[in-house]
């Protein structure tokens, strides 16, 4: 049963990321997630500070987080394509295959 996270707390937001892992049977090698308090303290290019249980959860799975930057809509881009690639390629075929 697919459910969804009801709140943008750090619980929510780690258990989605491992639902994520578990449904494709595997991890990235990174994630660039948005800038969710939850899970970024401060995003930074060079030296971003990452929630400490998000943290160790990336550190558990062998993922590395680049968060994207705030007022850079290129790296927002980015992640947004990726959205959009697996909503039309990934999701939207597994859902209507019986």
């Amino acid at each position: 049963m697919l459910r969804l996270p009801w709140t943008q707390k750090l619980a929510d937001w780690i258990e989605a990321h491992v639902r994520m892992f578990r449904f494709f049977g595997g991890v990235p090698r990174l994630v660039v997630p948005d800038n969710l308090k939850s899970g970024v303290h401060s995003a930074s290019f060079y030296d971003p500070e990452i929630n400490r249980s998000y943290g160790m959860m990336a550190s558990h799975y062998g993922v590395g987080i680049l968060p994207a930057r705030p007022r850079k809509p290129r790296d927002k881009a980015k992640v947004e394509a990726g959205v959009r690639f697996a909503q039309t390629y990934v999701i939207r075929p597994a859902i209507l295959t019986p």
